[in-house]
């Protein structure tokens, strides 16, 4: 178990550390011109819609699930 730790402890402390490039462009929204323009437009969209994806998918497996519990409680029809 201690090693497992120590594992996962040097893992986190490196995705952290490489977490910093990510903020390699912190003027992104200056770099495209227009607030209102449709190139940004259209990457607020994109961002909006990677965000609403994993809802989407949870939902529909929720109800999947769902569906197939009130179909084994009401038994076989016929």
């Amino acid at each position: 178990m201690n090693r497992r730790l120590r594992f996962l402890t040097i893992l986190t402390i490196g995705l952290v550390a490489l977490a910093a490039p990510a903020f390699a462009c912190p003027n992104c929204s200056e770099a495209l011109g227009d607030p209102n323009g449709p190139l940004l437009t259209g990457w607020k969209h994109s961002i909006m819609l990677l965000m609403a994806a994993p809802y989407l998918v949870f939902g529909g497996v929720t109800l999947w699930i769902v569906r197939s519990a009130r179909r084994r409680a009401d038994g076989p029809k016929g």
